[in-house]
């Protein structure tokens, strides 16, 4: 049994706590948290930060409330909390509330120390967003069996390679195309990938991210610069782009003064990936607007000329309905969205600086069997044949969306590498 500390603001998030209590009690561990001493924001702070330390995972829930703080501190408990987990190396699993599915009665009038402290753990860490209390309840059981795994640690983006080598092909390919070209050391490449909510785009950005140095044939002496760019909550055309440049050049180191993005590409002697999730939950003719003008700008962008590549990767996941009545909104948006995508596409066909991959889909038995065939597999569960557990996992259908699957998959490997040692 493991100690696990959630760590959260209190009375816009008493739901979801409940639900993340319940679930880590379910997977046999002890959840740690406020209300085992006082349930309120105003928690003593050297309670919750000796709680932390006596943790193995810190769980972080951050919706749009920045939280209490305490007398003498310029920051708020749940930020000491987070940066205590750090400081003492314990894993840190994040999970932030979902912008367009927020009620405005639970946010902070003034939402600039909410906002900078998301962007902030969304610089340091891959987080995961939910939009209720289930989702999140389910997001947290297979980041936290991932985490801990009974003591079986398995690759956590083991799972999420499967069925993703078109993505990644087309990610190589654009690279390799386009250092061909002369014009390669000034330009700026866009990517678009794009699945559904249950094909994890975040995982395959963050197994992209894992990857780097590989896809864009970089020497292993050199480490590549990945920054995560928030998408902007402006709902005009000249306002989301001209907020969007503008989050990119904070990300960047402060080297110049100018607010020009070229310039500080320019000053980088290393690979950048600058990657932003754009929020679809809000699409309009304004965003799609907005993200043709913006590829459009960052075609037209000339860099200071540079050794190695410079990326902008955006991430649009088409949303699943919750329910019947979500349906009659949410799949015409998704149609909308998709349709805009390869609309953008075809009209920048002879432009081999903006790629669109193929859509994350689901995956289908043949390859979950091949990915239980792979190398990096066969190498975790020693030559232990999977096809019968994957076979089960497929009983009753052909494909299977990845976010679920990948869950069972990582407890097959799990299952597997503890037949071993037993």
């Amino acid at each position: 049994m493991s100690a696990i500390y959630i760590s959260s603001t209190y009375e816009d998030l008493r739901e979801h706590r409940r639900a993340v209590s319940e679930v880590v009690r379910r997977m046999q561990h002890e959840p740690i948290g406020m209300e085992d001493y006082h349930a309120a924001d105003e928690r003593p702070l050297d309670r919750c930060l000796r709680d932390v330390r006596r943790s193995q995972a810190y769980i972080g829930i951050l919706a749009w409330r920045y939280g209490f703080v305490p007398r003498g501190e310029t920051r708020s408990i749940t930020t000491l909390e987070y940066e205590e987990a750090g400081r003492h190396s314990i894993p840190r699993l994040l999970f932030l509330a979902d912008d367009a599915s927020w009620p405005k009665a639970l946010r902070d009038p003034d939402s600039a120390k909410i906002m900078a402290f998301r962007e902030r753990v969304r610089e340091e860490h891959v987080v995961d967003f939910f939009h209720n209390k289930d989702n999140l309840q389910f997001k947290v059981s297979t980041a936290l069996s991932q985490q801990l795994g009974e003591g079986i640690r398995v690759p956590p983006l083991l799972p999420y390679r499967c069925n993703r080598d078109a993505q990644y092909a087309d990610v190589e390919q654009a690279v390799d195309l386009v250092r061909s070209r002369p014009d390669a050391r000034t330009r700026l490449l866009v990517v678009l990938a794009h699945g559904g909510e249950q094909q994890a785009v975040n995982k395959f950005v963050e197994c992209v991210r894992s990857e780097l140095a590989r896809l864009i044939r970089c020497a292993p002496e050199i480490a590549p610069v990945w920054r995560e760019v928030p998408w902007p909550t402006d709902k005009t055309m000249t306002s989301i782009e001209a907020t969007l440049f503008r989050n990119m050049v904070k990300q960047l180191p402060a080297r110049e003064t100018t607010a020009d993005l070229a310039v500080h590409l320019g000053a980088i002697d290393a690979p950048v990936v600058l990657h932003s999730r754009v929020f679809t939950d809000r699409w309009t003719s304004d965003t799609e607007l907005a993200l043709r003008s913006i590829i459009l700008s960052c075609t037209r962008l000339r860099l200071p000329s540079r050794a190695f590549p410079a990326i902008l990767l955006l991430t649009i996941d088409y949303r699943t309905p919750r329910n019947w009545i979500s349906r009659f909104h949410v799949e015409p948006r998704n149609r909308s969205i998709r349709q805009a995508l390869h609309a953008i596409a075809h009209d920048c066909a002879g432009d081999p600086y903006v790629v669109l991959t193929r859509e994350l889909e689901n995956v289908a038995r043949h390859d979950a069997e091949t990915w239980g065939d792979s190398e990096a597999v066969q190498t975790i569960v020693q030559g232990v044949d999977l096809r019968p557990h994957i076979d089960e996992v497929f009983r009753s259908d052909d494909e299977l969306p990845m976010r679920p699957l990948a869950a069972q998959l990582h407890d097959i490997l799990r299952r597997s590498i503890l037949e071993q040692i037993k």
